[in-house]
């Protein structure tokens, strides 16, 4: 804890179920972004992740989700998976910004997973991207395929990203992308943090 010496840190010991725990302190305290830990041999959809799904589907804070089998470098590589259908809230697109000036980078990798998207819609979101990360290097992956989940596991073998962001859609399920059901299975099969991030 050395690593802290400069920081005000305090614990807290509480009774219950996690969600319920998270969400009365999280309430009480205003908190702007959750890091939750999870345990378990990666893989088992259920066993795996199961307290951070529920936590990610009742909440709307930004959330880092950290396996044990990830690894920080100095400078960790960050990815933005989108539909271009996403309206970041204020306060995740902070966490986003906050969290890429942290990694002393100022660089963001996007990657859209699915069928070709309009040239139109394409343009439009980076151009969006662009302007409300003004400071950043984005480097736009596109690859086609129609399972987002396998897309995005394959292109973090393939690609070096320490933590990968997902947007959780909360409201109209016409989104094909980034439903709960995908968020979670991210969340059972990732070993690589992943940073939540809300509509």
């Amino acid at each position: 804890m050395h690593h802290f010496d400069k920081d005000k840190l305090s614990t807290l010991c509480d009774v219950g179920f996690l969600k319920t725990v998270i969400n009365r302190y999280a309430a009480k305290y205003n908190v702007e972004l959750l890091v939750l830990g999870i345990t378990g041999s990666t893989g088992i959809i259920g066993i795996v992740g199961s307290n951070a799904s529920s936590v990610v589907s009742s909440m709307r804070i930004p959330t880092l989700i950290i396996p044990p089998e990830s690894r920080f470098p100095s400078h960790p590589a960050i990815t933005l998976a989108t539909d271009y259908q996403t309206r970041l809230s204020s306060q995740d697109l902070g966490a986003l910004d906050e969290l890429i000036r942290c990694s002393g980078q100022q660089k963001l990798g996007v990657v859209y997973i699915g069928v070709k998207p309009d040239s139109a819609q394409v343009v439009s979101g980076e151009i969006q991207l662009r302007a409300l990360l003004p400071q950043v290097k984005i480097d736009f992956n596109y690859l086609k395929g129609k399972d987002a989940t396998k897309g995005i596991t394959d292109f973090i073998k393939e690609n070096h990203t320490d933590i990968i962001c997902l947007v959780k859609h909360h409201h109209n399920m016409i989104y094909s992308l980034f439903t709960g059901s995908m968020v979670n299975r991210m969340i059972s099969k990732s070993v690589r943090a992943i940073l939540i991030l809300h509509d």
